[in-house]
């Protein structure tokens, strides 16, 4: 997994601080390294309800700052081929109830240096 390579990376929504809530509407998030929410603060709460399609080979959420919370509840979220839903490599806390379903091969659900709690 290559998360590093940030300058070819698109995002939708980036947050370098302070609480991010996604209740209405749905995030489509495109191909080929492209992220739905990207985050780099420091103990930052995510929260995301709304409903979300991941594309092939992209992120829905990249959570770069320690200490975040995020939390979602998206209802039923696809994962096509090389797609990962919600990915960090800093401590912090993942708690989902999103059921999430895999139609291609080489996903990620919740990949985390910190804590996960799955409920769905």
């Amino acid at each position: 997994m290559e998360i590093y390579q940030l300058a070819i990376m698109v995002w939708e929504f980036f947050s370098q601080g302070g609480n991010v809530l996604l209740t209405a509407g749905t995030l489509t998030v495109g191909t080929n390294k492209a992220v739905g929410v990207f985050t780099t603060g420091t103990n930052q709460n995510i929260t995301s309800t709304n409903s979300m399609v991941i594309g092939d080979a992209s992120y829905g959420f990249v959570i770069k700052g320690a200490g975040h919370n995020l939390t979602t509840n998206n209802g039923t979220v696809t994962l096509g081929n090389d797609s990962v839903f919600a990915y960090s490599d800093k401590s912090g806390t993942m708690t989902n109830r999103t059921q999430l379903v895999s139609t291609g091969s080489r996903n990620y659900g919740l990949y985390s240096a910190g804590n996960i709690k799955k409920f769905s």
